[in-house]
């Protein structure tokens, strides 16, 4: 069973949470997928039927959904929910529990073994106007230093006993859909295989972070005034180094066909200063995103204002970013 503790975020996963709640749950139609309780919708790649949880080529399969009397359902074994609690008056008792998700949508390759990821992660309130590269940093920082509950690259989930050590390649302000978002590069390791080989293999991480649309609300028991949590959209992919390349593509076609109200797309708002190009990038009311790669091919069958006591969110031990 997963452990409910608190942390000094208040979130989980490697400084931000894994954790995904809905209050209604999301849907799928022919326009894309859309998440009402957070207030964001990806919009459907031409050619696949995103009625059929076909967001991206087929040969990434949606992991955290299956088919039940025709229709997808999320998987609710415990390997795909956690637990979390809100102190809703900044007392320091917990007053409230939910069980939640960790994923809003979760892929995996069918043959280079890529994840990709989307999350929407409630956080304590005390973090709603926090600049988003401390969040990265303190994201980076848990995955340095604790241990995990969850997978080991490409496992199964469990409690693991190990340690990762992680550094920021790149880092870049974006907007995704037009919110503040940032862009990074991250890698991780095992620390204690790279003790007994220091070539040991790092896993590649591209992670987007982004302020959600839209509060989660959490409702005290009984009845009483709906509480405010701020949200961050949490949108990665990871994959070994030899086969990075061949899964990023089809990651930044989805942040391009992000949507929030009449706002799509994803771009960085300024170029990062180890990027090596000769690109401008423009942020200019609602232009529209820079073109980016084209997905693979898909073959043929294959907010609300924090109230005066600051409430905050107490979530499970952190997972390492590629971990589902």
């Amino acid at each position: 069973m997963r452990k409910v503790i608190s942390v000094r975020w208040g979130l989980s996963l490697v400084g931000l949470g894994l954790l995904a709640c809905h209050a209604s749950p999301p849907a799928f139609s022919a326009q894309g997928f859309h998440n009402r309780t957070h207030g964001y919708k990806i919009m459907a790649l031409p050619g696949l039927d995103a009625s059929r949880g076909e967001l991206l080529p087929r040969d990434w399969q949606l992991d955290n959904y299956y088919w039940s009397h025709s229709e997808l359902t999320l998987k609710d074994s415990e390997d795909y929910k956690t637990k979390l609690e809100f102190d809703l008056n900044g007392d320091g008792t917990f007053e409230r529990r939910e069980t939640a998700f960790i994923h809003d949508l979760r892929w995996v390759h069918a043959r280079h073994n890529g994840i990709i990821w989307v999350r929407s992660v409630p956080v304590s309130n005390r973090l709603r106007r926090v600049d988003l590269d401390v969040l990265l940093a303190d994201y980076v920082n848990e995955i340095s230093g604790a241990g995990y509950e969850g997978v080991a690259f490409g496992g199964r989930r469990g409690v693991v006993e190990h340690r990762y050590v992680a550094k920021v390649v790149r880092q870049t302000p974006a907007e995704l859909a037009g919110q503040e978002a940032i862009d990074s590069e991250l890698e991780v390791a095992n620390s204690e295989q790279l003790k007994l080989d220091p070539q040991a293999r790092w896993q590649r991480v591209h992670l987007v972070l982004a302020r959600g649309p839209r509060d989660h609300f959490v409702a005290p028991a009984g009845h009483g005034k709906l509480h405010p949590f701020p949200v961050v959209l949490v949108v990665g992919y990871e994959n070994s180094p030899d086969h990075f390349g061949e899964g990023e593509p089809d990651f930044e076609h989805l942040l391009s066909r992000f949507a929030v109200h009449k706002r799509s797309g994803f771009h960085v708002t300024r170029e990062a200063p180890t990027a090596d190009t000769d690109e401008d990038s423009d942020d200019e009311g609602d232009a529209g995103a820079p073109a980016l790669p084209e997905p693979s091919a898909a073959p043929p069958s294959s907010a609300a204002p924090p109230p005066p006591a600051v409430p905050s969110a107490a979530f499970p031990p952190p997972l390492p970013p590629a971990l589902p």
